[in-house]
């Protein structure tokens, strides 16, 4: 049996977008206003796994040849994208943007609070 992790690394690392689904009870006492000012981390954990959603986003179809013009050409690429760094990387080899059996060249990850990892 696959872990939940190495199911939602296979599916980043081809290029999928994959979100994942939980839920938890409640106390059905708990009123909906006192479940709205609840914190996220509070809500947010201790989550049963319901599945994943798993969208394909595909290429439009003059991405690759633009991006073959602009390597071509010399112009420095940089992709700036909000995926999971496995889907961005699947992506900007299957577009040209990194050789497929090449490697990365800058890769800078800024997590939510501004700082670069």
């Amino acid at each position: 049996k696959r872990g939940i992790n190495a199911e939602y690394g296979s599916y980043t690392n081809e290029g999928y977008r994959v979100i994942a689904f939980g839920w938890k009870a409640i106390d059905s006492d708990t009123s909906w206003h006192n479940i709205q000012t609840m914190r996220r981390s509070e809500l947010e954990c201790e989550l049963n796994f319901a599945g994943f959603l798993i969208m394909e986003n595909h290429l439009k179809e003059d991405t690759t040849a633009c991006i073959s013009e602009l390597v071509k050409s010399h112009t420095k690429i940089c992709m700036v994208t909000g995926d999971n760094i496995f889907t961005a990387i699947s992506v900007s080899k299957k577009c040209g943007i990194v050789p497929i059996n090449g490697g990365l060249h800058d890769v800078i990850i800024i997590k939510r609070d501004g700082d670069s990892v």
